[in-house]
C-alpha cells in the first residue's frame, strides 16, 4: 500500500488530499474439472476479490445468533417479487442492549433490479438499490444510517457504477462518510479462468 499526501491552500482554508493505491490478487482453484465453462470464465469484481480475501485472512468472532423470517407479498406467477423480511440478532456485541431487530421490504424486478430496505427499532436505516443496464453494467445506491455510541447517527451514502467486458471489470464509487467525501475506482483482470488480479484507487478529502 502506497500513500501520498498533497496539501494546497485556497485562501485561509487548507485542504488535504490523501490517495491510497491498493493492489490485490486472488487465485481461484477449480475443484470440479467439469464445471460449467461459462461461469468459470466470468471476470470477478475487485470488491469480491477484496471481500473474500478479508474473510479468509480474518478470524471468525462469535457474535450471537441471527434469526430471519420472510413472507412473500406479491402473487404467485407475478413478474416482480416483493417480500417482507424480519431479522433478529441475539447476543450481539454491536449494541448495548445485546439485540437488534430489523424489518423491511425486498423487491426484485423481472430484469434483475433490486430494492432492499431495512429499519431497526433503534432508528437505524439501510437502503440498497441496484439497477441493471444492459447485460454488462449496473448502477447501485446505498444509504446506511446507524445510531452512534456517542453523538448523532453515523450516515454513509454511496453511488457505484460497474461495467464488465469479456475478461475485465471496472467500477467507480463516489461516496460520503461522516464528514469525509470519498472516491474509489477499481479494475480487475482475468488472466486465466483460475487467476484474477485487481487494483483499487481510493481518494479521501478530510475536513479542513
Amino acid at each position: 500500500e502506497h500513500k501520498h499526501q498533497f496539501r494546497s491552500h485556497f485562501g485561509s482554508r487548507r485542504v488535504s488530499l490523501v490517495f491510497a493505491l491498493l493492489v490485490g490478487c486472488q487465485v481461484t482453484v477449480m475443484s470440479d474439472p467439469e464445471m460449467d465453462a461459462t461461469s468459470s470464465r466470468a471476470p470477478i469484481r475487485f470488491e469480491e476479490l477484496d471481500r473474500e480475501a478479508r474473510q479468509t485472512l480474518s478470524l471468525d468472532n462469535w457474535d450471537g445468533f441471527r434469526l430471519e423470517a420472510q413472507k412473500a407479498v406479491s402473487k404467485a406467477g407475478s413478474k416482480h417479487s416483493l417480500a417482507a423480511a424480519h431479522s433478529l440478532f441475539l447476543g450481539t456485541t454491536l449494541r448495548p442492549e445485546k439485540y437488534i431487530y430489523q424489518f423491511g421490504p425486498t423487491f426484485q424486478s423481472e430484469k434483475g433490479d433490486v430494492i432492499f430496505g431495512r429499519m431497526g427499532l433503534d432508528g437505524s436505516r439501510m437502503v440498497r438499490c441496484v439497477s441493471k443496464i444492459g447485460q454488462a453494467s449496473e448502477l447501485m445506491f446505498v444509504f446506511n444510517s446507524e445510531r452512534g455510541s456517542r453523538g448523532p447517527p453515523m450516515t454513509v451514502v454511496e453511488f457505484e457504477g460497474t461495467t464488465a467486458g469479456s475478461d475485465w471489470t471496472a467500477s467507480v464509487k463516489p461516496g460520503y462518510q461522516p464528514s469525509v467525501p470519498t472516491l474509489e475506482a477499481s479494475v480487475s483482470q482475468m488472466v486465466t479462468p483460475s487467476f484474477h488480479v485487481g487494483a483499487k484507487l481510493l481518494g479521501l478529502l478530510p475536513p479542513s
